[in-house]
């Protein structure tokens, strides 16, 4: 995007050098994009955002997962800095698809996943200086496109940090090294063909799927791991989020988990692939009324 002049009306109201989300986007990304385009260090932008928003709060800080499930006030804000419409800042989060899965006004980032991993593929920064949301996902561990693990570590040693207050954007706070320039380690076929189902079924969740139907698969897998007990270990990590999610279906809870404790069981299961965004409108239908006459039809 163009910089603003200083006879523009909007000068006084976004940012020098304004940036737009590209294809996939994460919101991570963009807020690191900003930061380069004008010249300012890494945290420059969340910080303005959590000064602005947190004013009264000393120690105000916004994690990783509030940049993931962002709230509409950080929305609004950074739509009016960059001079942009509200829905495009949007695209660059799950917000829309978690309203409508949730059927409510507004989100939070235990929605989605209850934590997230900051990690990242050095070729997508290499090529265009992107971290895609999709690589936030709980159970995401490389990136389908280049075919490559994801990295949590510089070459250092050092954990890579999204923001640091003296060091330029994407590049690691310790040794300074540019994390484009980091080994791509390629990722086992095995691998890439099982994040391409859990991607997948996480797209089909937020594109058909809602609450009620969460609800029922969640107890139809409860009953599915007390026929099965002593024949089946599932990890202890999908355990206790089947454990949590069921507990809230069963105590009424109007809050029934994060979609990333459903995805985990559905693969702890192998039934990924029975929820894949290839899938038809019509199949969702007939899954849908199938469900409701048989929870076998799984």
């Amino acid at each position: 995007m163009d910089a603003i002049a200083m006879w523009h009306p909007a000068w006084s109201t976004t940012f020098p050098h304004r940036v737009a989300p590209k294809p996939g986007e994460s919101l991570v990304s963009l807020l690191l994009r900003c930061n380069q385009e004008n010249h300012w260090e890494s945290g420059t932008t969340r910080t303005l955002l959590a000064r602005t928003l947190f004013a009264h709060e000393a120690h105000a800080r916004m994690k990783l997962e509030d940049l993931l499930v962002p709230s509409q006030q950080v929305v609004v804000l950074l739509a009016g800095w960059l001079g942009l419409p509200i829905g495009t800042i949007v695209a660059a989060t799950y917000l829309r698809e978690l309203r409508r899965f949730f059927g409510s006004a507004t989100s939070v980032a235990g929605d989605l996943c209850y934590w997230s991993v900051f990690h990242l593929c050095p070729l997508c920064i290499q090529e265009q200086r992107v971290l895609l949301r999709c690589h936030f996902l709980f159970g995401m561990s490389s990136c389908l496109h280049h075919q490559v693990s994801l990295v949590a570590c510089c070459a250092c040693g050092a954990l890579l940090k999204p923001f640091h207050a003296t060091t330029e954007p994407f590049t690691c706070s310790v040794c300074r090294k540019d994390w484009g320039t980091l080994l791509p380690v390629p990722a086992a076929p095995v691998e890439l063909e099982k994040e391409q189902q859990i991607l997948a079924c996480y797209e089909w969740w937020l594109r058909h799927g809602d609450v009620a139907s969460m609800k029922e698969t969640l107890l139809w897998l409860r009953d599915l791991e007390g026929a099965s007990k002593g024949n089946h270990r599932a990890s202890r990590l999908s355990c206790l989020s089947m454990r949590l999610a069921r507990w809230r279906v069963l105590t009424g809870s109007s809050y029934v988990g994060s979609l990333n404790a459903l995805v985990s069981a559905l693969d702890e299961w192998d039934l990924l692939s029975r929820f894949s965004s290839e899938k038809n409108e019509e199949d969702v239908f007939k899954w849908k009324a199938n469900r409701a006459e048989d929870p076998s039809s799984l």
